[in-house]
This record gives structure tokens, sequence and C-alpha cells, in this order.
């Protein structure tokens, strides 16, 4: 029999098509819903539902402050890095719905929606500073604001379709898994080549559920945060006895001040004899680990979120009802989240206490999250939005005074910081040397706004609270009777561009001005990896400066 071509073929069968479509019956009439329209609504609810989940998610896990923490700190601002956050949270959105609708253009405006809700109120909070602004600030201008408005609403419909686009070439994947999994559940025969796609697709999902929290922690702190994360306590963490510190003295005008460099990699070969004299705490060492309790404060700032966090670190062997009182360190305005997954702290402060590295204490860690000032500088601000500085020497020392069994004086007290928080920590005790007598920088600055655009903003253009909150300046105008009183430890790097300057500068303006200081070199740049490796040393030479002063006298 010969083959008929091609041609012929693709006739006849388009014949039998239409012969079939006249022949055989329709369906019934019927008086409901069509299944389509039907099913095109549920699809479209559900695409609703995957953009909210999204949102629903950014407010549940506080998405929005640590993604604009992480560009703050890489030396954004905070408008922009909020700008930057809430267009990916908006792709992100049009991405989950388009995984559920197909339909590109709708899910594209779900994620632009999203965008938009996180993004509203700053826009609304700039808007408002410009209508008032007037004199060297510039005024008003209507042409600009539509054109801004105008751009965003571009942009924000963009971020929703890239990530709508995106997921659609994604979602012919997932559909076949899922049909798949439904014809295996209903133990109907399944291809060979469909059920290793779907082997594939359910490898993948396992994998981003494992590595994305990982990969987010690699790009926001550090590439080895997991690596060193948990464990049994080690032995001061490599640190058997730290370095030799004289920090009561006062130094003599003009005289460079002692630095130390203490690694964890290189201990010591031999641990030398300590005795309690050097460490009277050894006496009532503890064991364990200490616990970590969230506190929602009342929050210093007007127009933000509600509530501040504190976190309180309380030592192991913590009785509030025992006799021991205890020394407090106060960290800010980086969160716990921060200062845990950067370091370990909480484990490291284990180790050094069970280790008799330094004395069991209280550590109050005090967040700027959710402020009207992303980069508050820990200040009261000129405007009066915000009071970070009478937050954190007022109400926060009052609070854990008030609630837990602390050494209430300054000679107990120190505030730490790093970057930002270095700043802070310095400029909050020359701002309140009854409050605090220890001040722990890594790699932080000494002026107010040479943090880069954004460190101004909660100053202003102000001569006069700038100067008042430089503690280069502030140095040399404390009453020269204070001075021996105060200590400042000194972490940086000194060959490293910028912050070792800063340090070093800092450091001069001490030795002249004659406050007692200590200078640790760092092995490693400005960042979480040397908050790590030195946490030890400073931690220690608090310790040893707490047996100076006669806080355990």
């Amino acid at each position: 029999m010969q083959a008929l071509p091609p041609s012929n073929i693709r006739e006849r069968a388009l014949k039998e098509r239409r012969y079939n479509s006249k022949t055989e019956p329709g369906p019934e009439p019927s008086s409901a819903v069509p299944f389509s329209s039907a099913r095109r609504m549920a699809v479209g609810v559900a695409g609703a539902a995957g953009a909210l989940a999204v949102l629903a998610a950014v407010f549940v896990f506080n998405a929005m402050y640590d993604s604009d923490t992480t560009f703050v700190n890489m030396g954004f601002d905070p408008g922009r890095a909020q700008l930057i956050s809430a267009l990916i949270f908006g792709g992100i959105a049009g991405a989950a719905s388009a995984l559920v609708d197909a339909r590109i253009g709708r899910a594209s405006l779900y994620g632009a929606a999203v965008a938009t809700l996180l993004f509203v109120e700053t826009f609304a909070n700039e808007t408002s500073d410009a209508l008032k602004a007037s004199g060297a600030l510039g005024t008003f201008d209507l042409g600009g604001w539509l054109i801004t408005a105008l751009t965003l609403a571009f942009f924000v419909l963009v971020c929703g379709w890239v990530g709508a686009t995106l997921a659609g070439g994604i979602r012919p994947s997932l559909v076949n898994a899922v049909q798949t999994v439904v014809a295996v559940t209903r133990r109907r025969g399944v291809d060979r080549q469909a059920a290793y796609r779907t082997a594939a697709v359910a490898l993948i999902a396992v994998l981003a559920v494992m590595t994305v929290p990982v990969f987010n922690d690699l790009v926001n702190l550090t590439p080895d945060a997991r690596m060193l994360h948990g464990g049994p306590a080690l032995q001061g963490l490599g640190v058997d006895s730290g370095p030799t510190l004289v920090p009561a003295a006062t130094p003599t005008p003009g005289a460079s001040s002692p630095s130390v460099s203490a690694s964890p990699s290189t201990p010591p070969t031999a641990k030398p004899t300590i005795s309690l004299a050097e460490r009277p705490w050894l006496a009532w060492k503890p064991s364990g680990t200490g616990r970590v309790t969230k506190v929602a404060m009342t929050p210093p700032w007007k127009g933000a979120a509600k509530t501040a966090e504190v976190v309180i670190y309380t030592p192991p062997g913590y009785d509030p009802h025992g006799s021991v009182k205890y020394p407090v360190i106060y960290e800010t305005p980086s969160p716990y989240s921060l200062w845990d997954g950067g370091t370990s702290v909480g484990f490291a402060l284990d180790s050094l206490i069970d280790n008799g590295d330094m004395p069991a204490s209280i550590v109050a860690f005090i967040s700027s999250a959710g402020g009207y000032y992303v980069d508050s500088q820990c200040a009261d601000s000129y405007d009066g939005r915000e009071w970070f500085d009478t937050y954190v020497s007022k109400t926060i020392v009052a609070y854990v005074d008030s609630h837990y069994p602390t050494i209430a004086t300054r000679k107990a007290r120190a505030v730490a910081g790093m970057s930002q928080g270095g700043f802070c920590a310095a400029n909050l005790m020359l701002r309140h040397p009854e409050v605090f007598g220890t001040s722990i920088s890594f790699s932080g600055y000494f002026h107010a706004g040479f943090g880069g655009a954004a460190s101004l903003m909660a100053f202003g253009s102000g001569k006069t609270i700038i100067e008042a909150n430089s503690p280069d300046i502030q140095a040399g105008k404390l009453d020269a009777a204070l001075r021996p009183d105060l200590f400042f430890i000194l972490i940086a790097k000194p060959d490293q561009p910028w912050y070792g300057e800063q340090t070093t500068a800092f450091e001069k303006i001490l030795a002249t001005d004659g406050y007692p200081h200590l200078g640790i070199v760092a092995t490693d740049p400005h960042g979480w990896v040397q908050v790590r490796n030195e946490t030890p040393s400073a931690f220690m030479a608090w310790g040893t400066r707490l047996v100076a002063t006669g806080v355990f006298g």
C-alpha cells in the first residue's frame, strides 16, 4: 500500500476533526457558572494570596528591617535602603503570585502593590519633609515631586514584572511536578522522564529551603558565620589569660597608649597562674550557659514602630535573688540578632565567663530597629522625632538597675558597639560620664557625621549639635577631674584606611587629654569577623579595669 505524503495526512486529520465536532453531542446546557470561569477566579484569588503571604512574612519575620540594616551597613542611606528593600520584596511577591497564577500582568500588579505598601510611609515622610523645607534646605518643587512619584510607580511595576516573569518560566516545571505527584497518588502510570523532572524539582526545593537562610547569613554577616556557631565551650575562645594590661593608670599627656594584639588563633604556649587578686570573680565563677530574654520597650521615637526591642543576656549561674550583683555592658544600636549571627556573642560570653576570663556580667543589647532614623547615631535628633541618647543613658539603665541585681555605679557600666556603635560607645560615655565608666569601640569613628550622609540625618545641619555629639571635640572639653575615671578600649586594624586612621587619630587625642585607654590591634578589618575575634580581648580588658577601679572591692 502506497504511503500518503505528509500533506495528505494533515488534510485527512483536519477533516476527521471537523466531522467529529459536528456529529458528537456537546455538553448539556447548564445554568451554573462555567468551570473555566470559576477556575480562573480561584486562580486569581490564589495569586493574590501568594503576594499577601509574602507581605505577611515580611512583617512577621521583620525582614524589612533586616534588609534595611544590611544596605545601611553597605553604605546606603536609610531612604535608599528602604526603597531597595521594598523593590526586592515587591519582586518576590510578584514571583509568588505568578507561581500560582499564570497571568504575568496580574501577578506584576500584585508585586507592585506590595512594594508600594512597604515604601509608602517612607515616601510620605520624605514628602512631608520636602513640603516643610525652607532656606538653605531648598523649597518644595511640585514638578520634581510628580516625576519622582511617576518614576517610583514605574519601577515598582518593573520589579513586580521581573519577579513574575522569572517565576513564570519556572511555573511549567512546578505544574508538571504537581501533576506527576497527583498521578502517583492515584496510582496511574507515570512517564519516567516526568518522574525524573519531578524529583529534580523536589531536590531544588529542598536545597532552597536549606540554603537560602544560610546564604542570607553569608551576605549579611560573614562567609563563615555558620561555621563557628554553637558547640561546646572553648577555653576562653583560645585566649587563656589575655594580654597583660594596666588600664587604670592615667597616661601622661602626649604619651602613646599601650597596644596589644590578642588573636584567638595564637594562644599562649603556657597558662600563667591567675590569683584571686587579679580576678576576684574566680571565687564565685559559675558554669553552664546564659539566658537571653527579649523585652519590648516604649520606643524613643515618633511616627515609627510602636515598640523598641532590648535583649538582655544574663550569665551562667544567674540568680535574681542571690547575693551576687553584676556589672553591665550596654551594646547599641545593633540588635542582638546581628551580634549573635555575626559573632556568636552568646556563646562567646558563656565561654569567657565559664573559664573565668571575665566576670559574670549582664549584657543589654539595645536595638534602634523600627526607629524614625535607621542610622540613629544613638542621638537625640535635632527635630525631636527621636531621643535615643536619653533612652539609652536614662531609660534603659534605669530599667536594668530596677529589674536586675546590678552594681549600680558608672565604674561597673560599659557601653559598646561596632562601626556606628563604636561612635555611639565613645559619644554616650563622654556625654554621660556620670552613667558609664568604660567605652568599647570596635572600628568606630569619632566625629558626628563622619559615617556618611546617613550619619548626619539625625543631627541636621546645625554646627552646635554636631560638635556636641563629636567625641574628638568633647574629649577636650570635659572636666579634667572626670577624665581619669573614664576608660576607652579602642579596637581597630591600624593600617585599614579610614577606620584605622579614625581610631589612631582619636587615640592620640585621648593621650593628649589625659584619658586612660587601651588600643587593641585587630588582625581583621572593620566587620563582624573583627568583632568576633577581638571580643575576648576587649571584655577581658574590661574585667581588668573593674578590678583596678575597685568594683569588686
